[in-house]
């Protein structure tokens, strides 16, 4: 052993290897994964099909009270001028 210097002995650097190359392959497939648009949809389709319809409607219903709310509370404030 005090022949190896460097304190790499060849089962050491061919498991060193090894693993370089299944990172590799693994870093290429999930790549490959990410760039496959069958596999991940855009927001819009994420939203329609597991976003129930009633619970957004009743959302834009909340935000369309919401504004209006807001535009009585403007108007009584600065429309008396």
């Amino acid at each position: 052993m005090d022949k190896m210097k460097f304190g790499l002995s060849i089962a050491n650097l061919v498991a060193l290897v090894s693993f370089a190359f299944y990172v590799g392959a693994w870093r290429s497939e999930v790549n490959s994964h990410i760039n496959d648009a069958a596999i991940h949809m855009d927001m819009t389709t994420k939203m329609e099909l597991f976003v129930p319809r009633s619970e957004l409607k009743v959302t834009l219903e909340s935000m369309a009270n919401d504004l209006q709310d807001i535009k009585v509370i403007i108007y009584s404030e600065y429309g008396k001028n």
